[in-house]
């Protein structure tokens, strides 16, 4: 679909300047202000899928495909097509062929590395959501294009879930070191762009003493 122009701006600043909570803000409050339902009372939910659960997925996923493939420059995490698919919610992860330093590079790189592997997470809770999505989806179908209303509270529920993922893997990340986990990790829903790129923190040992630090950009 056609997304909003300012929405897209809007969006593009919060990642550059890494604040997503206020990007939840943003597009929950707008959805809320919109009055649209059943997105309005859908637009304070959230996953329900818990930081432990997302770090054991990535590091069960990262040691797999070290196994099969041996050393890989980057992870890349896309959670599904949520908007036309709201039956389930889900995310796979992949090892990719070449660094990733910034969302941009994941279009110009050599792409994923294949190797097939049980590396996807079912993404529980914001059933509201899924149904907003699920009754609006039907109406769509049927007449072709809603309002303009219905059709922009549509686009900021799509942002609000967007940022909510990136969200949900970012503080996943900054519990802290995870094993496997040591590359950059490229972070986006199905074809929307942009996404970010985190860098995992890793455990550096001195001596007897272990301390945690910031993965540098390569």
């Amino acid at each position: 679909m056609d997304f909003d122009d300012a929405q897209m701006e809007s969006l593009e600043g919060f990642l550059a300047s890494g604040d997503l909570d206020a990007a939840v803000e943003m597009f929950a409050s707008d959805l809320e202000a919109g009055g649209i339902e059943p997105f309005a009372s859908a637009a304070r939910g959230g996953f329900a899928t818990t930081s432990s659960e997302v770090r054991e997925w990535l590091a069960f996923a990262a040691g797999m495909h070290l196994q099969r493939n041996g050393p890989f420059p980057a992870l890349y995490v896309e959670m599904n097509e949520f908007d036309i698919n709201p039956g389930e919610w889900w995310a796979m992860v992949e090892a990719w062929a070449s660094p990733l330093a910034t969302f941009s590079d994941v279009e110009s790189s050599a792409g994923p590395v294949f190797a097939p592997l049980a590396d996807f997470i079912t993404l529980s809770g914001w059933e509201d959501m899924q149904e907003a999505f699920a009754v609006t989806k039907n109406a769509r179908d049927a007449a072709g294009r809603l309002g303009e209303p219905v059709e922009r509270a549509w686009s900021s529920a799509v942002f609000l879930v967007h940022v909510q993922f990136l969200r949900l893997v970012e503080r996943a990340l900054a519990a802290g070191p995870l094993v496997g986990v040591e590359v950059p990790i490229a972070v986006t829903t199905h074809d929307m762009d942009p996404g970010i790129v985190l860098t995992p923190l890793l455990r550096q040992s001195v001596g007897s003493l272990t301390t945690v630090v910031e993965r540098s950009e390569p």
